[in-house]
């Protein structure tokens, strides 16, 4: 093969396998994660209810929960149709290597400015727009700049992540937000 050839092939073969990745996103996923309103008053209308390390291991969330999450929570249980959590998102400091750095308590240590502002809202009827193995209890998720512009994410990964958790309303915090464990 000249090396004219190869190029060819190989940008082919790139987008062939870009394209293929495309069509494995639902057409809906990009149109739909914009569609949420930020909560301005988060701060101060809102729970503040959990601060801990994400899974990830990178980055260190704080919580927030509108009355109707928190007493849908605290109450039945259930999460009601209007329930908004907002999660604060934070990078870890690194240390020389490009580790996140921890605590003596073993805890990520805080970068002083917030990278994010996740927003999850449970909207009535929201899964039907989405594939099975992305219904997640009807919550359309958001991302937005710490001053409240939408930063247009493609938040798939966000639903793929939260399917499993069908015992805990979707949520990895649940059990923080009702202050019960889960039964």
């Amino acid at each position: 093969m000249t090396g004219f050839t190869a190029h060819a092939v190989a940008a082919l073969s790139f987008a062939i396998g870009m394209s293929a990745m495309i069509a494995s996103v639902p057409a809906e996923a990009a149109e739909d994660d914009v569609a949420l309103a930020f909560p301005a008053d988060y701060k101060t209308e809102f729970t503040h209810y959990l601060t801990a390390d994400r899974q990830n291991g990178t980055q260190i969330i704080s919580i927030y929960a509108n009355d109707i999450a928190l007493n849908g929570a605290r109450g039945d249980g259930k999460l009601p149709y209007g329930s908004i959590l907002v999660g604060e998102l934070t990078p870890a400091l690194k240390d020389a290597d490009g580790e996140p750095m921890q605590s003596m308590l073993g805890h990520l240590i805080g970068a002083e400015e917030m990278a994010a502002i996740a927003v999850m809202q449970r909207i009535e009827g929201n899964d039907a727009k989405w594939g099975e193995d992305l219904k997640v209890g009807d919550w359309a998720f958001d991302v937005f700049s710490p001053d409240g512009e939408n930063l247009g994410k493609d938040t798939t990964s966000c639903r793929e992540c939260h399917t499993p958790l069908t015992d805990s309303e979707f949520l990895y915090s649940y059990e923080h937000l009702a202050m019960k464990p889960l039964e």
